[in-house]
C-alpha cells in the first residue's frame, strides 16, 4: 500500500463573496453516486433545524450530476446550499480555512484526498466510516455510518456544538496529515519498480 499526501495550498486565500461572514459546512469534489451527496443534503436539512444560519457549500465543477442534486434539494425545499462550480486554488484554500467542518459522506473511496487536504488547513473533518477512510484519517476525524442520515446529522451537530471537540479534531487532523508525504509516496513507488 502506497499512501498519497496533501500539501498546504500556497496560493493566496481568495474569499467567496456569497459566503462572507457565513458559517458553512464544506464538501469538495465530484457529485458521482458513490459520493452519497443526496444523504448529505438530507442530513444538512436536519442540522439546519438547530442551526438555521448554516450553509452547505458544494465545491466542484458543475455537471449533470450536480444539476440533479440541485433539483433534489429544490424539491425538498432545502435552503442555504451553495453550489460554487469550479473554484481556484486560492478560493479552495479560503474555503478550507473558513468553514466549520469538512463533511465527507462517501460510500467508498480509494484514499480520500480532500479530507486530508482539509486537515492540513486546520478544518475539522466529519467523515463516513466506509472503506479506507478510518485507515487514512485515523483519530483526526469523527465518523458516521454513511447510510444513516440521522447518524451523519448527529456527528455534524456534535462538531458544531462542541468547540472543544472541534479544536481537538483540528489538532489531531493536523498531526495525522503530517504523517503523509509525496516524497515518501514517490520513494515507495520507486522501490516497488526496482523490486
Amino acid at each position: 500500500v502506497t499512501y498519497e499526501a496533501a500539501d498546504p495550498i500556497t496560493a493566496k486565500p481568495e474569499p467567496l463573496n456569497q459566503l462572507a461572514g457565513k458559517k458553512f459546512l464544506l464538501y469538495v469534489g465530484r457529485p458521482t453516486p458513490h459520493k452519497n451527496l443526496y444523504r448529505l443534503v438530507d442530513a444538512f436539512s436536519s442540522v439546519r433545524q438547530t442551526h438555521p444560519e448554516l450553509a452547505l457549500v458544494l465545491a466542484g465543477k458543475n455537471d449533470k450530476n450536480y444539476n440533479l442534486l440541485k433539483n433534489y434539494a429544490l424539491k425538498r425545499s432545502v435552503k442555504n446550499i451553495v453550489f460554487t462550480g469550479f473554484v481556484s486554488e486560492g478560493q479552495l484554500r479560503w474555503l478550507y480555512e473558513n468553514g466549520q467542518a469538512y463533511v465527507f459522506p462517501s460510500l467508498s473511496e480509494g484514499f480520500g484526498l480532500p479530507g486530508l487536504e482539509a486537515m492540513v488547513h486546520g478544518m475539522p473533518v466529519v467523515s463516513s466510516n466506509a472503506t479506507c477512510l478510518p485507515e487514512i484519517y485515523k483519530d483526526g476525524a469523527i465518523y458516521f455510518n454513511p447510510e444513516d442520515t440521522a447518524d451523519m446529522a448527529t456527528k455534524i451537530s456534535q462538531v458544531l456544538d462542541d468547540s472543544k471537540l472541534a479544536a481537538d479534531l483540528r489538532a489531531k487532523g493536523k498531526k495525522v496529515s503530517t504523517g503523509y508525504s509525496w516524497q515518501k509516496m514517490a520513494q515507495k513507488t520507486l522501490d516497488i519498480y526496482k523490486e
